[in-house]
């Protein structure tokens, strides 16, 4: 099996070479697919350190949101760019060098930043935007990736979990965008803490369960962090600051 592996790679690779769309000569073909892996591994690499630093960073963190929001962007013009040279599949025995692993890291920085930094206070104004960032993003990628030209069933499919990716990016972007950035003066309120819970097992999440604030007028439950959790008991005040929201979605942050 390994044999027919490495024969089906070679076969690739000489097909890719014959390719007129990436050059005239052998040697120019050589030197732009040589190129491209290069270019490959940098954004890779640089995918997943601009995810870490969104989620990981204490500091500044406004340089690497921003350069998270942007970031899929540019891959997606790099892969148009390219021509088909760069892909986002990863296959054993594929030629084409791929920049799957650092598009994700960064998406799923986006949305992981997005949904636990933050508690909007109505999702009414998010959808609309957020599904005009996602359609826009869908049609570059749509005319930028090669694969998407093809009606195979698999690659129909690839293109379903691309405009997933998609609307997960237009989220993401909006909620960041909105939040991150906002600088209006917060309104200050108070509420009491009504009960406490833990869910998951491996990963767990921590809940506080807070009475009627300001604009809320049922209690409600809010994620919080671990160590935010083990100084809070139930009766005890939290202060709820609330945002008007760069994009005018207000959100609040809850804080002992």
């Amino acid at each position: 099996m390994e044999v027919f592996s490495r024969l089906k790679k070679k076969i690739k690779h000489r097909r890719l070479l014959a390719d007129d769309n990436y050059g005239t000569t052998k040697e120019e073909r050589i030197r732009k697919l040589n190129q491209a892996r290069k270019v490959a591994k940098i954004l890779n690499v640089l995918g997943v350190l601009i995810g870490a630093a969104m989620l990981f960073f204490k500091w500044n963190i406004q340089i690497p949101v921003a350069f998270g929001m942007i970031a899929p962007v540019v891959f997606v013009l790099i892969l148009k760019r390219y021509k088909g040279l760069i892909t986002l599949e990863e296959k054993k025995n594929s030629p084409n060098p791929s920049i799957i692993w650092g598009l994700l890291a960064v998406m799923i920085a986006i949305l992981l930043r997005s949904i636990l930094a933050y508690d909007i206070l109505d999702f009414k104004g998010i959808w609309i935007p957020a599904a005009l960032v996602s359609l826009c993003f869908f049609a570059l990628m749509a005319i930028s990736i090669v694969e998407f030209k093809s009606r195979k069933p698999e690659q129909l499919f690839g293109m379903f979990i691309m405009a997933m990716i998609s609307f997960g990016y237009g989220f993401g972007t909006i909620v960041l965008l909105n939040c991150e950035f906002d600088q209006s003066t917060p309104i200050q309120y108070h509420a009491t803490i009504l009960g406490r819970s833990i869910s998951g097992s491996k990963s767990k999440s921590y809940h506080l369960e807070l009475s009627p604030w300001g604009p809320r007028k049922e209690k409600e439950e809010v994620s919080v962090s671990h160590t935010m959790f083990n100084r809070l008991n139930n009766n005890e005040k939290v202060n709820i600051y609330l945002y008007q929201g760069k994009l005018k979605i207000p959100w609040f942050y809850v804080t002992d």
